[in-house]
């Protein structure tokens, strides 16, 4: 089939990775794969484009001009797609309309958010509900990563009759335990051998809450002297001053680490004791699931699919509550080396069972097929 997935952009993100790897890992003589960004080709691009796959650019800003969105509909025709995928909710809203007006093929909604709230920016608010509106026009299926986030969006008014989840998927083959991997990262970080070293992998957002594992850290430093704390992803550097201030405010100076994008995820994670998750709104996090599949044990809190993902192979909390986080992140200290390699080997298998990469790719060629019957 000729599959066009359209998304709002290329950076580097949860939804933009898992498309690359989505491709990356699929039968490209099966599937012909075309790609269009709303915005531009960012991080991930390239990407694509090293694996043979045309990307399109739009250089969509904030509002999309009748010029722009002629020349998607434009793109699209010329592409002659058997199936239109969008991804994230612009891409479903703009991608969705245009696929509808310009060819005959079913189009496929893609939603990763977990909920919405008044923390989403007004704009992505205001395209939810109207995608919510006429979600009963445009999509012939409406895919979820998570069942929390279906719950929540067809209580919000999106059409709950084409709902289907799938959940992310994670790529087994690069995501493993590799201690040697971890131990020279630790070094280049110049971390002890003897270090507990805790990880949070995520923009610096609202949503992933730095803050809650900040003052869970603070709990534990009086307790254990050689505590470290390794912080990555966008935003995460030393021009955040807001991000500076709470280390500082907190006495985690000498603890955090702060590293910024980067770009050996699974080196990053495999340098980690624990990875934590003190989101207070998730739908899927990938990050829980790489870490799992590295052999690493998690704590997470209590948001979108995060328990059901971790199932009884980590520590789950409430969130918005440091306490609680502290007490999780210091029950898995307490196992030892021995006893968190024994729960990560077990995470790592959960995995293996029920979030393989390859399944996730079976349920998608599975919906295809699927959506261009019922034409």
């Amino acid at each position: 089939m000729r599959v066009v997935h359209i998304i709002t952009g290329l950076g580097i993100g949860g939804a933009e990775m898992m498309l690359y790897k989505f491709i990356a890992n699929s039968d490209l003589s099966q599937n012909a794969f075309s790609v269009i960004s709303l915005t531009d080709k960012g991080a991930i691009g390239s990407r694509l484009e090293a694996l043979g796959v045309p990307v399109f650019s739009l250089g969509l800003r904030r509002f999309p001009s009748p010029y722009r969105f002629l020349k998607l509909c434009q793109l699209i025709r010329k592409l002659n797609p058997d199936i239109v995928q969008t991804w994230l909710y612009h891409a479903d809203l703009i991608g969705g309309g245009a696929a509808k007006i310009s060819c005959s093929a079913p189009v496929i909604w893609n939603i990763h958010n977990g909920v919405i709230n008044n923390n989403d920016k007004l704009t992505t608010r205001a395209i939810a509900k109207i995608s919510a509106w006429i979600s009963g026009l445009i999509p012939t299926y409406i895919v979820y990563v998570a069942s929390s986030s279906c719950i929540f969006h067809t209580k919000y008014g999106y059409c709950g009759d084409i709902s289907r989840v799938i959940p992310n998927g994670f790529d087994t083959s690069i995501f493993f335990h590799n201690p040697d991997s971890g131990n020279r990262f630790r070094d280049t970080l110049g971390i002890k051998e003897d270090a507990i070293v805790i990880g949070l992998i995520a923009r610096y957002d609202p949503q992933k809450d730095h803050h809650n594992l900040l003052l869970a850290v603070k709990a534990l430093i009086s307790k254990y002297s050689n505590l470290k704390v390794v912080l990555c992803g966008d935003r995460i550097d030393s021009e955040n001053t807001e991000l500076i201030s709470a280390i500082e405010r907190n006495g985690l100076v000498n603890v955090c680490y702060l590293l910024g994008r980067q770009g050996d995820i699974p080196m990053v994670i495999n340098s980690c004791d624990i990875v934590a998750s003190s989101s207070c709104s998730e739908a899927f996090p990938l990050v829980v699931g790489e870490a799992m599949s590295c052999c690493v044990p998690c704590a997470v809190t209590d948001v979108g699919d995060s328990a059901f993902l971790v199932g009884d192979t980590g520590r789950v909390v409430p969130p918005h509550d440091p306490n609680a986080l502290a007490l999780a992140l210091d029950e898995l200290i307490l196992l030892g080396r021995d006893g968190r390699r024994e729960l990560g080997g077990k995470a790592r298998q959960r995995i293996l069972d029920k979030f393989s990469l390859h399944s996730v790719i079976r349920e998608y060629n599975r919906l295809y097929t699927a959506a261009v019957d019922d034409l």
